[in-house]
């Protein structure tokens, strides 16, 4: 019994974290601002290529890029960029190449 109210727990807990993470084609991207629902968007945002490899993924506060948004090679594992934002704002940007190496900065 213990064992089932522990999976319990533990997938509310995984389904809760997940409520803040969409899908890009599922926003309204445009003018600088992400929405979701007709409304301005906080939480992680990913975007998938059209055989479902990850692309890129990123954080929104208020609808504003904030954190890391992080690009990706084909593979959707290798990095290929890292961009910080604070509240849309571009602070900088670190290249990688295939293998993880950096490679410059902006």
């Amino acid at each position: 019994m213990k064992i089932l109210k522990l999976l319990l727990i533990a997938l509310i807990i995984s389904s809760c974290e997940n409520q803040n993470e969409v899908l890009l084609k599922d926003c309204d991207a445009g003018y600088g601002t992400i929405k979701y629902n007709d409304e301005l968007y906080t939480g992680k945002v990913k975007d998938l290529s059209k055989d479902g490899k990850l692309k890129s993924e990123f954080t929104v506060i208020d609808g504003k890029k904030d954190g890391d948004y992080i690009k990706y090679y084909s593979d959707g594992k290798a990095k290929s960029s890292i961009t910080k934002y604070k509240l849309g704002k571009v602070l900088s940007t670190i290249y990688y190449d295939e293998k993880g190496n950096e490679t410059g900065r902006d």
